[in-house]
């Protein structure tokens, strides 16, 4: 892989292409390369049948679902129908979401957490690496007494960011709804804390990093994960 995008960037050196544009194509060149790095486990069915799975299907397999992606229309729509086979097949057991993730989204990241409070079963959360924004949504939105992340884990929760462009009476609209879209996440963290409303809201108006102890005490998860029970 190294010898590929060494070979590429000489390539694109020697034609005198921006430099800029060599960086963006190489990132794609990696970024295409990890998406397509799936690895792979072989089990031996009942039957003495090698069956071979990728090993996020193989955890499905076990009701954990591994949520390590920015929050996009694409990486929620996995996620909910993830969620949603695992209710068919055994309703009633915990299904494990594991977060790292820097957030994204909100209408994308809402979506999960309905799908969340629509299914039967306990979602049990666990927060590692990074957890940021809708992703610290997530993570504080399991079943209570379920959420938990790994000791090294950062957690942050800050105010929604937007983009909006386009002309003013559109921009005011989008702007009134992006009010209404925080106010409901602010509600959200706000009922999942145990903290009052105005409390979040004043967090929130930086980045609001906390260490997995300290989240504990900010009620954003129950429990700092160490060891499996």
């Amino acid at each position: 892989m190294q010898n590929i995008i060494e070979k590429f960037e000489i390539a694109g050196k020697s034609a005198n292409i921006n430099k800029k544009l060599i960086s963006s194509s190489t990132n794609k060149l990696i970024d295409h390369s990890i998406k397509n790095l799936s690895p792979s486990v072989i089990e031996e069915s009942s039957s003495g049948q090698l069956i071979s799975y990728d090993v996020y299907s193989r955890l499905l397999k076990d009701r954990i679902i591994y949520f390590c992606h920015p929050v996009t229309t694409e990486t929620s729509n996995i996620a909910i129908a993830q969620i949603l086979f695992l209710e068919m097949t055994e309703g009633k057991k915990d299904i494990t979401f594991y977060i790292m993730s820097p957030g994204g989204e909100i209408d994308s990241g809402s979506a999960i957490l309905d799908t969340f409070e629509l299914v039967s079963c306990d979602i049990k959360t666990v927060g590692m690496g990074v957890v940021a924004s809708m992703g610290t949504m997530l993570l504080s939105s399991g079943t209570k007494g379920k959420r938990y992340a790994l000791p090294s884990s950062r957690i942050m929760m800050h105010e929604l960011a937007s983009g909006f462009e386009g002309k003013m009476k559109d921009l005011k609209v989008s702007y009134e709804q992006c009010q209404i879209m925080e106010k409901r996440l602010y509600e959200k963290l706000s009922k999942n804390t145990g903290q009052d409303y105005e409390t979040i809201f004043n967090k929130c108006q930086k980045d609001y990093w906390v260490s997995a102890e300290q989240a504990v005490g900010e009620g954003l998860i129950d429990e700092v994960l160490i060891k499996r029970k």
